[in-house]
């Protein structure tokens, strides 16, 4: 089987899905119907609004694949002629949320350009069809993300980018709407299946939504909530400042620990709520860290 192991944890109107996965595993994402309580609703052809998602992994490789399909031919077309810079940015975007492919795809997406993950913000206006890699037989693309946080020249890579800034913050971790489109993701957990591919992923993955208490609209979730995300290198301390005028959450996805009043940690796939003004991470571990935070 190759997921060993899974489990939920719900509150504050976060939900993450944690999986321990052993070998290879591909998980199909399709498209919520709109039903009462999904909170999903058909926006435009060929995308679908969702409450705030993001795929984590702490290190290691993922391949995805949009399916596009023949009848969606037209879409295909489209997607590769638009740049990371265009991609829903007008119409799905209120106070920089609900992007597409938000900081997390920037940060880890390898391209083809250059074969390194990350795209750098000098390739914000290059099409799609020169960063990833597509097939007009089937109108599919594919890409693999490197979620890398440690190793030779990865901290320089990730900081060169120009995705985070000088305190490791950025934008949009979480992304507002997916494909109507089969979407595909998979991984390969088995250091002895004899390829390369997928030798170093890790064995643990956690799918994280948020859609708010008592919102009723995506105007709620957007007018109201904000995100960002911050990457903490080993090595080094990281201080989280409190956002916005209310509520702060935070989830990662690895232990760290940190310094208020007293030593403590906080470990993955459950989300936590942030009391203090600033948290300062101490500088054991490297994680991805999401914040949620009331505007």
């Amino acid at each position: 089987m190759p997921i060993i192991a899974s489990s939920h944890a719900a509150c504050y109107g976060i939900l993450i899905h944690s999986m321990e996965i052993d070998g290879v595993h591909v998980q199909w994402t399709r498209p919520s119907q709109p039903v009462p309580g999904t909170k999903v609703d058909r926006t435009e052809s060929g995308w679908v609004r969702q409450p705030w998602r993001c795929l984590l992994q702490h290190g290691g490789l993922r391949e995805q694949k949009v399916s596009f399909g023949m009848d969606k031919a037209q879409e295909f077309r489209s997607f590769l002629n638009s740049t990371p810079n265009q991609t829903h940015w007008g119409k799905f975007k209120n106070d920089s949320t609900g992007l597409t492919h938000g900081g997390l795809s920037r940060l880890f997406t390898i391209n083809k350009i250059d074969g390194k993950a990350g795209i750098p913000a000098e390739y914000g206006d290059k099409k799609y069809s020169e960063l990833v890699e597509f097939d007009d037989t089937d109108y599919s693309i594919k890409w693999t993300q490197d979620w890398s946080l440690e190793g030779d020249g990865v901290k320089e890579r990730i900081k060169s980018l120009g995705v985070i800034d000088d305190n490791n913050y950025f934008a949009n971790p979480m992304t507002g709407i997916i494909p109507s489109m089969p979407l595909r993701n998979r991984w390969n957990a088995n250091e002895n299946n004899g390829t390369n591919w997928g030798s170093e992923t890790p064995s643990d993955v956690w799918c994280a939504t948020f859609w708010p208490e008592g919102a009723r609209t995506y105007d709620h979730l957007y007018r109201d909530w904000s995100q960002c995300g911050y990457i903490k290198f080993a090595g080094e301390e990281l201080e989280i400042p409190k956002r916005g005028t209310g509520k702060n959450y935070i989830f990662c996805t690895n232990s760290i620990r940190y310094d208020v009043n007293q030593l403590d940690h906080l470990g993955p796939g459950r989300p936590y709520e942030m009391k203090s003004d600033r948290v300062t991470l101490t500088p054991e571990n490297s994680s991805i860290i999401i914040q949620i935070y009331q505007t």
